[in-house]
């Protein structure tokens, strides 16, 4: 079985990236009752470090890397990120709202994205 979550964390530094993680771990793990088998990035630098590996390793998840920025191996994702980035842009734009709400925009636009709005 494999569970596709999308979850939205929003780090201040990119050596937050550890602390989310494990937070994310955690949170999946409780509501499926399945370990994370696997994860797939693209060798971005918040999570290619000693830390990150030997959590994984600890745990018994296969860490998998693809070439950055590479839309043959990362296309879905990063197209979901462009949606959503620009979703919250034509959000803040079109309201005249600061873009101190990026935050809010962002969460928004992952929910209308992720079809979680009633259908009619």
């Amino acid at each position: 079985m494999r569970i596709i979550s999308q979850e939205i964390y929003f780090l201040k530094r990119k050596s937050d990236a550890l602390e989310a993680f494990k937070t994310f771990m955690v949170k999946m793990e409780k509501q499926t009752g399945m370990k994370i088998k696997a994860i797939s990035n693209d060798n971005g630098s918040e999570y290619v470090n000693s830390a990150f590996k030997d959590l994984l390793n600890n745990h018994g998840t296969v860490y998998q890397t693809t070439v950055q920025y590479c839309l043959q191996q990362n296309g879905a994702v990063e197209r979901a990120n462009q949606t959503i980035v620009e979703m919250t842009i034509c959000m803040l734009q079109n309201s005249g709202m600061s873009q101190n709400l990026w935050t809010g925009a962002v969460t928004t636009a992952s929910y209308i994205r992720t079809g979680r709005l009633p259908r009619y």
